[in-house]
């Protein structure tokens, strides 16, 4: 997720409209309670459209102040509706940040020109992709993560995926001889099998005798026979 930034290069605050939205379903399709996850989210009033959204428990005013602050950069002006968990975000120390507020009960856009239009045009964009049944907690930061990789590199998706696999690293886990070790040991799994399966062609009259006739062979030799005996010299 990318981090807002707060002065754009005419030295002008940079505006981050930020929202909040559930994603989920009602309750048995009837009435207006909603079950799933909340999501916040923001995005720059700038050419780039830096955007950033997340999961979180829930919309009260210390955990919208603290994700905030980690996404958006100090001395930006944050657009907001009316929502009493944003209150305060201009006195949160160290930030100031500058707090425009919308009243959506009243206007779509105030006569400065404070609205959320953006962001809320967002909602509806990653609604669209992520399916209700994949609006769970355990899924839904994978789910954003990808909108977010996908617009991001709409215009070259698959060069985008190259470059992000030129960024992954991995661990020396495994050596040559570990593997060649490990070819050795599969094999000799594979021939013995091979060779209890064999076995299990003879019946139950199966009988093993020892022929020690050769004076040389003292460990003697075993072989496989069924009630009778091995003829001589065979």
């Amino acid at each position: 997720m990318h981090e807002c930034h707060s002065i754009d290069k005419d030295g002008k605050r940079i505006i981050v409209e930020v929202d909040e939205s559930k994603f989920g379903k009602r309750k048995s399709h009837k009435g207006h309670r909603v079950e799933g996850v909340w999501v916040v989210g923001g995005v720059e009033r700038t050419q780039q459209r830096k955007i950033f959204v997340t999961t979180v428990e829930d919309r009260k005013k210390g955990m919208l102040h603290l994700i905030l602050s980690n996404y958006i950069k100090e001395g930006s002006e944050i657009c907001t509706d009316r929502w009493k968990g944003y209150s305060g975000l201009s006195r949160i120390p160290g930030k100031r940040y500058r707090h425009e507020t919308v009243n959506h009960a009243k206007e779509f856009k105030t006569a400065s020109g404070v609205h959320t239009n953006a962001i809320e045009g967002t909602w509806n964009g990653i609604k669209s992709m992520i399916r209700v049944r994949h609006r769970t907690a355990p899924t839904m930061k994978y789910r954003l993560a990808d909108f977010i990789f996908r617009r991001k590199h709409a215009g070259d998706l698959w060069g985008g995926i190259i470059n992000a696999l030129k960024e992954v690293s991995f661990d020396k886990v495994t050596s040559c001889d570990d593997i060649a070790e490990e070819f050795v040991y599969m094999e000799v799994k594979r021939e013995r099998r091979d060779l209890d399966h064999d076995d299990s062609e003879f019946n139950d009259d199966t009988q093993w005798e020892t022929d020690t006739e050769g004076d040389d062979d003292t460990s003697g030799e075993y072989t496989a026979t069924t009630n009778r005996k091995r003829p001589r010299g065979q």
